[in-house]
């Protein structure tokens, strides 16, 4: 009599297929869970934040301002200089309208993007949301990831009133983290090293604008030193080829 080995459809193999069943459910749920965990992450925030897309220009911060530049742009490039405040709704607003057309002429070499940032609408309190928000982008600027920098300056704008008072350090240090910046520069953004950095610039770019203007408000545009009037121009589509040009 001879032993013969079973087929694992015969018989006994019943079992077998309701074990490899048995893992590939327990694999399903596993997966499930880690993308409902990973989504969780972004729930918590309270906003979605999608990965930046890639730009082609530089981003540097010196002083009290942030330069985005191309290497298109030669010494006759018009300067564009813009005030603006993380608490500012119309600040948000402008980068929702704007800001495609402000990629476009900076990495055409069309214009130098100079972001001069304030922080006078937390009143004086040095915790306030424009504070802990201009210290977070420092980092991300100083890390010198252009793609990084535009992407998270972006996310700040747009959902700014879904996070306004919302996020403490630690939370924007996971927005940027999840934006692509080093967890060196998320440690920094956590740690609030950039804090009395933030404060410091804030206040010199509200004593130039009251000094320059005589008064002080967001959002402001220049265009090599001369202002342009967002108001008289009436609305937020095309200002920035109007500015260029005027």
């Amino acid at each position: 009599m001879s032993n013969r080995v079973k087929s694992p459809t015969q018989g006994g193999g019943a079992g077998f297929i309701w074990g490899i069943l048995a893992i590939v459910v327990i694999a399903a749920v596993v997966i499930g869970y880690i993308v409902v965990k990973g989504r969780k992450g972004d729930e918590d925030l309270g906003v979605d934040i999608s990965p930046p897309q890639q730009v082609a220009f530089t981003v540097e911060h010196t002083g009290d301002t942030i330069t985005l530049k191309s290497d298109k742009a030669t010494d006759q490039t018009k300067k564009l200089e813009l005030y603006e405040d993380f608490s500012c709704p119309h600040c948000g607003e402008l980068s929702v309208a704007s800001d495609a057309d402000l990629r476009r002429v900076v990495e055409s070499g069309e214009a130098v993007l100079i972001i001069h940032p304030l922080h006078f609408l937390d009143n004086n309190n040095t915790d306030g949301h424009s504070h802990h928000a201009l210290a977070a982008i420092l980092a991300v600027a100083d890390s010198g990831d252009a793609t990084a920098y535009w992407g998270y300056h972006t996310l700040l704008m747009e959902h700014m009133q879904q996070i306004y008072n919302q996020w403490d350090d630690a939370k924007f240090a996971a927005a940027a983290e999840q934006i692509g910046v080093s967890s060196d520069v998320a440690s920094e953004i956590k740690d609030g090293q950039y804090l009395q950095e933030a404060d410091d610039i804030g206040q010199n770019n509200k004593d130039k604008l009251e000094k320059d203007t005589g008064t002080v408000s967001s959002p402001r545009i220049f265009v090599n030193g001369k202002e342009f009037d967002l108001q008289k121009h009436g609305t937020l589509q095309g200002w920035v080829d109007a500015a260029l040009k005027s």
